[in-house]
């Protein structure tokens, strides 16, 4: 018995880290809202107003929420809104993969 465990031995490879070369998918993205006119999923639309007033050429900033709710007010089911936001979700992966990832 002695003796089998002892060539057991022999037969045993050394340890080696596992080392896995696969590319890591890149996240899932995933809209917030319903898209308004020029948004896809890879386009954020940001909408806010800039007025020169012809005489002075002074210039007058509106804030993206002020021009939502402009442009929402005037005509409707627009559905602007002041923020345009997409979630990063994980992407899919096989359970395999999500087992080794840990």
């Amino acid at each position: 018995m002695a003796d089998a465990i002892a060539r057991a031995r022999q037969t045993v490879t050394a340890l080696h880290p596992f080392l896995r070369w696969d590319p890591v998918p890149s996240p899932a993205l995933v809209p917030r809202r319903r898209y308004t006119e020029g948004e896809s999923l890879r386009m954020l639309v940001i909408r806010s107003g800039i007025l020169q007033d012809p005489v002075t050429l002074a210039i007058t900033i509106v804030e993206p929420a002020t021009y939502a709710a402009t442009a929402s007010a005037a005509i409707a089911d627009i559905g602007y809104a002041d923020t345009s936001e997409r979630h990063l979700a994980p992407p899919k992966i096989s359970q395999m993969q999500a087992e080794v990832h840990g």
